[in-house]
């Protein structure tokens, strides 16, 4: 796996730190929200927000997770 698009679930979080894979999050309740912003923080991931996606959105930032820094 390359990357993980998620909603920022815990339990989806934990998984990708296990393995060292980038995450796509869009949260949309509860805990999702904080989840992305700690992810996006530590560098695990980008948060996209459900009312922004757009194909060239998500495009972009699954480049943006995939190209090495």
């Amino acid at each position: 796996m390359k990357a993980f698009i998620s909603n920022g679930g815990l339990l989806g979080l934990t998984e990708a730190v296990n393995l060292g894979v980038p995450v796509m999050i869009i949260p949309f309740f509860g805990d999702q929200f904080l989840n992305g912003i700690a992810a996006q923080e530590s560098g695990l991931g980008k948060v996209l927000q459900f009312e922004d996606i757009t194909e060239e959105t998500v495009s972009e930032n699954l480049k943006q997770l995939l190209s090495p820094e």
